[in-house]
């Protein structure tokens, strides 16, 4: 079935000047929490406004730079509704931003949940847009990404600077360093996850006369979550991140794009952050833990598997770690 919605929003653009609040079309079909509506922004913007129900989550679909969806609260006929606001930031791409549209009202028109709807939607017209001559972004590389990011994001509350302690992407010994504090992040696909891959003996040595931190970050994969890479990006940006500077040190890491589908083809869900003090009584490795104070010649690398079951006692608390947090960026 057609919905028209080239024409819809056609006929809202020639008569919003005589339109007062949000100009809106009923595209006939019902969510189950009310009606579907095509509608424009203050700017001219297409817009699909799908009702949802209270607890849905819109936040953990995979939006662009091109494609906003946030949440609404408006009121149609005396009725207060909470609406997925979608949005097409380019008008360029106003055409497959209707041919979307459509597919999402015959999903939720045989049944399917709003929210299923636009994510199945998206998912389908990422798959018929991929370009198999591009090889995948690793798994294990992504996952790594998405750790330091949520770390940052911590960063990001006490500085805007916060970009400019991130020097993992510059091939330092740390993911995060600023002054004499240092933070090293470590990110497991599983939540139950309690091994973590150390690379090298200076991985775990703390900053001359400052204090070393250990994150670690478990994640889980699903369809549809709140985590990718272009989310992130985008909340990092919001908070006060320099999008330039944030950008520089993504394409360090070979993300040129924090939007391109080779990085976001992945969503997780955050399942546990936890953070351990990295003191000398530690279990690691570093140099003061080889006799001769070096590796031996011919060794040119030493890399291990730390379990951190065994240092549950030097995990923080989390007022602890904010405590560091503000301290290294303040």
């Amino acid at each position: 079935m057609g919905y028209r919605a080239i024409e819809r929003w056609q006929q809202l653009a020639a008569e919003q000047s005589r339109t007062t609040g949000i100009p809106s079309i009923d595209s006939g079909v019902s969510s189950g929490y009310g009606q579907v509506r095509f509608a424009l922004g203050p700017t001219g913007e297409w817009r699909l406004l799908i009702p949802i129900g209270s607890d849905a989550r819109p936040d953990a679909l995979p939006a662009s730079v091109n494609l906003r969806i946030t949440v609404v609260r408006l009121t149609q006929q005396h009725t207060a509704l909470r609406y997925a606001d979608m949005q097409c930031c380019n008008r360029q791409l106003n055409q497959v931003f209707a041919e979307l549209a459509d597919a999402i009202l015959c999903r939720i028109e045989h049944g399917i949940a709003p929210l299923s709807a636009i994510a199945g939607a998206m998912a389908e017209f990422r798959e018929l847009l991929r370009d198999e001559r591009h090889a995948q972004v690793p798994i294990e590389q992504v996952l790594g990404l998405i750790g330091e990011l949520l770390v940052l994001q911590h960063l990001a509350r006490y500085s805007a600077s916060c970009t400019d302690a991130w020097t993992g992407p510059f091939e330092q010994r740390h993911d995060f360093r600023r002054g004499r504090h240092a933070i090293e992040v470590k990110a497991s696909a599983r939540s139950d996850a309690t091994r973590v891959h150390i690379n090298g003996i200076e991985q775990l040595a703390e900053p001359a006369g400052g204090k070393l931190l250990l994150v670690h970050v478990r994640l889980e994969r699903t369809d549809v979550g709140p985590l990718t890479v272009g989310i992130l990006f985008q909340q990092l940006v919001q908070a006060g991140a320099n999008p330039h500077a944030l950008g520089h040190a993504l394409a360090q890491l070979g993300c040129d794009n924090p939007f391109d589908l080779a990085w976001n083809e992945t969503a997780w869900t955050l399942e546990g952050m936890t953070t351990y003090a990295v003191t000398p009584d530690f279990p690691r490795l570093v140099r003061s833990s080889l006799v001769q104070g070096s590796l031996p010649a011919g060794v040119a690398h030493l890399g291990y598997e730390l379990d951190l079951s065994v240092a549950t006692s030097f995990a923080l608390l989390q007022p602890q770690f904010e405590s560091f947090m503000e301290e290294m960026m303040t």
